[in-house]
């Protein structure tokens, strides 16, 4: 989500991370990206990265060339962080399940549905659901894949 916000210029009001989906509110900078391509950018990286960890996708090597593009830097500096990241992630769940475990490979749905918000009280009840979703599908009260743990991500709205 980070790596997806810096490079994608976009306004992030809530999110909600569940087991199999997640709820998101954006605005997006159109002339950086469209939520099309929030999406396409914040589903791709998830699932590789999660398949790695899962150990379906090889880990990549120090060697490996870096990302092309205007932004190569900071993409750079974030992949450092992100392969960190899932190598440590990775190795704490092999130590826990095992290298033969029973988890499938992670995919998402191929689409996505958006909502426009219409004024003030439609922006409050899709900032409540989303924040909470995880009360909806019975996780824990202590989930925490929800923007109420990563205050740093969520924007003012003006």
């Amino acid at each position: 989500m980070k790596l997806c916000k810096e490079l994608k210029k976009f306004q992030l009001s809530a999110f909600c991370l569940n087991y199999d989906h997640f709820h998101i509110m954006i605005e997006p900078d159109n002339e950086i990206a469209n939520y099309s391509q929030i999406m396409h950018f914040l589903k791709r990286n998830f699932s590789q990265n999660i398949n790695k960890i899962l150990g379906y996708v090889p880990l990549i090597d120090e060697g490996d060339n870096a990302p092309e593009g205007d932004n190569a830097h900071c993409r750079l500096r974030w992949q450092i962080e992100m392969d960190n990241f899932v190598i440590q992630t990775r190795n704490k769940f092999l130590e826990k399940h095992g290298k033969h475990h029973n988890f499938p490979k992670f995919k998402w749905q191929k689409s996505f549905h958006d909502h426009i918000i219409r004024n003030q009280i439609d922006f409050e009840n899709h900032w409540n659901y989303t924040m909470y979703n995880f009360i909806k599908h019975g996780l824990p009260d202590d989930w925490q894949y929800t923007g109420f743990n990563y205050p740093e991500m969520i924007d003012e709205i003006e």
